[in-house]
């Protein structure tokens, strides 16, 4: 935890060094043109959500154990693939062709089909669980891939030609999951940011575990002191990530006032869903592990309702 805190103080004098040295950089207000904003603030119940999706992932699975032909196995990955720089990826520093799955243009076809304000985040895990064959590592990545191509496809390391008419249609078929978007009045809240940056941690906390490395095909292996090790190593390192958004704004605001430039991050809840999607991550895997042992059958009609989102 301590070399994690170090590491982040580090990058955030690059990044200050980097906004000194370069006053040019813009920064804007939010324009999502988002026609559905919520009235009513909301929240995600993390343990909930991590619930519906390992709740989901077992209906796949016979009493028998045996896997549902629609896909290969329920494993941390199907094709062990090193991403040293995950964390750069993530924060906009790789090429985003890199780390592609394959699946995004079929994520990005069924969400186009779907009625505007009805995609919420139990029926877009649904279908990208499936288009990866129960590979779950990248259920997480190909939506945040799809996410945030069609967020920031005008940005230099984005590979992807759109409109910001489509990107406008795309994100209407969303559910507001914050209820303080800055579509509505008074609001300062980022839809479209808020959508690729929760799938971005959850893919963050899987890769962090290090299971993707063992390319397991069954869940037989995640028990004992070692399997607990692992989880509480990754939950508190991907946290201390998803903090790292709000210490880098207070580094740039400094930065940016210093060069005589008006600031206008006015997003205040980053840091609150980056680590939502952490902790939905995590209580994933925990609850993952426990449904091989318990039935968990109680929660299917919260989660059938999006009860995880109030």
């Amino acid at each position: 935890m301590l070399v994690c805190k170090v590491m982040n103080k580090l990058l955030l004098l690059l990044i200050l060094f980097a906004f000194k040295a370069y006053p040019q950089a813009k920064t804007t207000f939010y324009n999502n043109h988002y026609k559905y904003p919520s009235i009513v603030h909301k929240k995600i119940d993390t343990v909930l959500l991590g619930q519906c999706f390992a709740l989901e992932v077992t209906k796949y699975v016979d009493r028998g154990g045996r896997v549902s032909n629609r896909i290969k196995n329920i494993n941390f990955t199907n094709k062990v693939v090193a991403y040293n720089s995950l964390r750069n990826y993530l924060s906009r520093y790789e090429n985003h062709s890199l780390y592609q799955t394959g699946h995004e243009d079929k994520i990005d076809a069924w969400i186009l089909k779907q009625n505007d304000n009805t995609v919420d985040p139990l029926k877009i895990f649904k279908t990208s669980f499936e288009l990866n064959k129960g590979d779950l590592f990248r259920t997480f990545l190909t939506i945040y891939n799809s996410l945030y191509r069609n967020a920031r496809w005008y940005k230099d390391m984005v590979t992807f030609e759109s409109s910001y008419e489509r990107m406008y249609s795309y994100f209407n078929k969303f559910v507001d999951i914050r209820g303080d978007l800055d579509d509505r009045n008074g609001g300062t809240g980022d839809h479209i940011g808020t959508w690729y940056r929760i799938w971005g941690m959850m893919a963050f906390y899987i890769y962090s575990t290090g299971y993707h490395f063992e390319n397991k095909m069954e869940f037989s292996f995640m028990s004992g002191e070692d399997f607990e090790a692992k989880l509480e190593a990754a939950y508190d390192f991907s946290i201390a990530h998803a903090e790292l958004a709000e210490q880098i704004k207070s580094y740039m605001k400094y930065a940016w006032w210093n060069n005589g430039n008006k600031w206008d991050e006015i997003d205040t809840r980053k840091t609150e869903f980056n680590k939502a999607g952490v902790k939905i991550a995590s209580e994933f895997i925990l609850s993952l592990y426990s449904t091989w042992n318990i039935n968990l059958s109680i929660h299917q009609k919260a989660c059938d309702r999006s009860e995880y989102i109030f």
